[in-house]
């Protein structure tokens, strides 16, 4: 089964579940799975009409929207390949990426299309299809025979995911229907996500990360997306609470800036009540460790209301979360868990769930995906492998920089790292990023910074 045909049984499963929700005015809005099923079946007919075919490329040029999975599920529909393009590179960049990628389709805004076209004549065989002037209006009748629409097999490619927008080198990550599919099952195995759940989208989907967690993998279990308008904290706060929002997904850095805010408040009420609030906060992990209730949720009830009363729990990925971020989080009786993977995985290798109390750990394998430590030293520090079903096909049009990153059917990240005797993966640093002193002695800079 392809992801169209995944996604349409979703669709006829929960026709009439809000699957996405965004601000429209003062309150939000939302469209049902059936909506959204329809509206990629109508752009899925534009894209027919415009002569695109199997294996070419769909470009998706938009910021997170409805029309973002609608763009998406209708070029994976056709046996096309989407091609995420991030809305925050110049327009020299977007160019470059487009005639790499040798587009034959761009989906995008007014904004992207004006800009584009100081730098781009509209000669190159590139067609274009504005998406916030598209009239896609849900059709009526019941579902269509999506066996028929899109009954191909998963080897099929069906997304090339950009790891640099320069013009010197491009990575384009070749990733199939497989591999995004073989990630999907890995986090439903863990059941991370639940049909009842509601995600706020807060992170670019051109990245695999936000793509898989909070696009494709809720999109396919059945569960809601939230999107909202701005960067702005209050309204990022708000939208959590007006969506019953039960999954919250960041980066290390949002939920660091987080941390530094409940701690600069602590310090106006000055030394003695820091001191007597981490004692209580000493007495509140005990007995919640004891008692298997959050006692420490009971304590700082304000702190958890900013996040509202239906939070399950937060998911950090991207980048390596500071140990001391996730101890406070987890100390305030939030449950944070940290992920580990890259695009040429699609995306996650890794989860670490906050409970095993190894904050220094991007946790155990998924279900699925194997992982290896190769050249380690004395230490068992080496460099990190991974194979599975979800490891990519390889770099478009980079078949030498492909076979540098395969060590037989192992996919070599670059990471740096070990396994401990409980099987959790420790990342210690990147590969190409190590100083080696004249004794030969390897110091990774990142310990250098942490000090």
């Amino acid at each position: 089964m392809n992801i169209f045909q995944f996604f349409s049984e979703t669709c006829e499963k929960y026709p009439d579940k809000t699957c996405l929700k965004f601000k429209k005015g003062e309150a939000y809005d939302g469209i049902t799975y059936s909506e959204l099923f329809r509206r990629a079946c109508e752009l899925r007919s534009e894209l027919l009409k415009a002569r695109v075919k199997p294996g070419q490329r769909v470009a998706i040029l938009l910021s997170n929207s409805v029309n973002w999975p609608v763009a998406f599920f209708a070029a994976v529909s056709i046996q096309a390949v989407a091609v995420p393009i991030d809305t925050q590179l110049s327009p020299k960049e977007m160019r470059s990426i487009l005639l790499h990628s040798a587009t034959k389709m761009l989906l995008t805004e007014d904004k992207f299309g004006v800009a584009l076209g100081a730098v781009f004549t509209w000669d190159t065989g590139i067609k274009l299809r504005f998406l916030d002037r598209l009239d896609v209006v849900p059709s009526e009748g019941g579902f269509e025979d999506v066996l028929r629409l899109g009954a191909f097999g998963t080897h099929k490619l069906a997304a090339l995911f950009y790891t640099s927008g320069t013009t010197q080198e491009h990575k384009a990550v070749m990733l199939t229907h497989k591999n995004l599919l073989s990630n999907f099952n890995s986090i439903e195995e863990l059941k991370i996500i639940q049909s009842d759940d509601c995600l706020v989208s807060l992170l670019p989907l051109h990245h695999t990360y936000p793509f898989m967690v909070t696009c494709l993998a809720p999109f396919l279990k059945g569960a809601s997306v939230c999107y909202f308008s701005s960067m702005a904290h209050h309204e990022l706060f708000s939208c959590i609470k007006e969506n019953n929002v039960t999954i919250f997904v960041g980066v290390p850095q949002l939920f660091t800036l987080i941390e530094r805010s409940v701690a600069d408040r602590l310090k106006k009420y000055g030394s003695a009540f820091r001191w007597s609030t981490d004692r209580l906060l000493d007495v509140c992990v005990g007995l919640s460790a004891v008692s298997g209730r959050n006692v420490c949720k009971l304590f700082l009830q304000g702190l958890h209301n900013v996040f509202g009363p239906t939070l399950r729990f937060m998911v950090s990925g991207g980048a390596k979360l500071d140990p001391n971020v996730a101890r406070s989080f987890t100390r305030w009786g939030f449950k944070i868990i940290e992920g580990y993977g890259l695009t040429e995985t699609s995306p996650v290798v890794a989860f670490n769930n906050a409970n095993t109390g190894k904050f220094d750990s991007v946790g155990r394998a998924l279900p699925g995906v194997d992982i290896s430590i190769v050249n380690s030293g004395s230490d068992g520090i080496g460099e990190i492998a991974v194979r599975g079903d979800n490891v990519m096909l390889g770099y478009y049009r980079a078949r030498s920089l492909t076979k540098q990153v395969f060590l037989k059917d192992w996919f070599l990240t670059g990471d740096m790292g070990f396994k401990d005797k409980a099987g959790y993966l420790h990342i210690t640093g990147r590969q190409n990023e190590l100083i080696v002193l004249s004794s030969g002695k390897k110091v990774n800079p990142e310990a250098v910074e942490a000090e």
